[in-house]
């Protein structure tokens, strides 16, 4: 039983740090309500832009990746690659921040359809503990560090980053929990999960490229040390 892929395809978007130090959570009693306590807990603002933070330095750090034109300047004066990543991660921020709703809605309606108040309960109950919380925060870590695009790259360095860092006790309270009802839905909804998150990561780079594209150019123009 893989209960780790269902909560790769949001990161495959985006990774970040552990911000799952919610415990004391309590499930509330319709599948609704606890479908939306699941997924803000493992979709927060502070981890999701934290993610995407860490994504986009990954990423930057990756000179081939770049236009011919950029690589040259960034080349040319260090700083200025810091100038254009600082006022282009403050952009994204805004960006994920005010898209998110949007995605956690359509992730909290999936779940409430698909499982049951008392399996949302149990999952609920299973992320609070110290073996969900790291079992997230390492799938996260893994996804943000690598800045992988390609989903089985993201994959992997989710498992690499989680696998490292389990401890023998661990490995009962992830067995415990893949044999409930719970994760079996988990990995039964997995595909809808991706495909949900897919999309909303398309029309939210569609819809906002121009934007970070313009910030860019503009974070460039505007340099201090920009030569007339």
């Amino acid at each position: 039983m893989n209960i780790v892929r269902p909560f790769l395809a949001a990161a495959l978007l985006l990774g970040a740090a552990p911000a799952f130090a919610q415990s004391g959570v309590t499930p509330t009693a319709t599948p609704a309500r606890g479908a939306a306590q699941l997924v803000a807990l493992l979709a927060s603002d502070e981890t999701i832009t934290r993610l995407a933070g860490r994504m986009f330095d990954a990423n930057l750090s990756k000179t081939e990746l770049l236009p011919a034109e950029t690589r040259t300047l960034f080349a040319r004066d260090p700083a200025l690659k810091q100038h254009v990543a600082g006022r282009t991660r403050s952009a994204l921020t805004l960006i994920v921040g005010r898209e998110l709703p949007s995605l956690r809605t359509q992730l909290s309606a999936l779940f409430a359809e698909g499982m049951t108040a008392q399996e949302i309960a149990e999952t609920l109950t299973f992320f609070n503990t110290p073996t969900g919380q790291k079992m997230v925060a390492q799938i996260y870590r893994g996804v943000g560090e690598s800045g992988a695009l390609d989903e089985r790259q993201a994959e992997k360095a989710a498992m690499q980053a989680l696998m490292s860092s389990l401890a023998p006790e661990d490995y009962g309270v992830m067995l415990s929990f893949g044999g409930t009802s719970a994760a079996q839905k988990l990995q039964a909804l997995d595909p809808r999960i991706r495909a949900i998150s897919r999309a909303w990561g398309q029309d939210v780079i569609a819809r906002n490229e121009a934007r970070l594209v313009h910030t860019v150019r503009q974070a460039v123009a505007e340099y201090p040390g920009k030569k007339p």
